[in-house]
């Protein structure tokens, strides 16, 4: 949904696995949370952003603290992003350029 900006649809995303032990899988639910945060905040939820934002840094903190290296760096990267999405979103393109500019010369 998200190549095809379907951001309705990235909002909604249900994937219902009822018993499902998503808690051992982090790293997958993750790329769930960053859909239907990205969809949230190109159909105008930010409710629903902050949210999926908030569930999103603690499965990236969860990976890290598993040192699931690799994954908690993904994971990053999409935390960073999705906030940079919120923060255009809301009109603070200052504080996105600010970011953009630290991110690609420190990191």
């Amino acid at each position: 949904v998200l190549e095809n900006r379907m951001w309705k649809d990235a909002a909604g995303l249900v994937i219902d696995r009822p018993g499902f032990p998503w808690e051992k899988f982090p790293w997958q639910n993750a790329i769930i949370h960053f859909t239907k945060c990205l969809g949230a905040v190109h159909t105008n939820q930010p409710e629903l952003a902050r949210k999926e934002y908030e569930i999103l840094q603690q499965l990236q903190q969860d990976l890290a603290r598993q040192k699931e290296t690799y994954k908690a760096n993904q994971g990053d990267i999409q935390v960073k992003a999705t906030r940079a999405w919120m923060l255009w979103k809301e009109g603070k393109n200052k504080e996105v350029e600010k970011r953009h500019k630290y991110y690609t010369e420190y990191n």
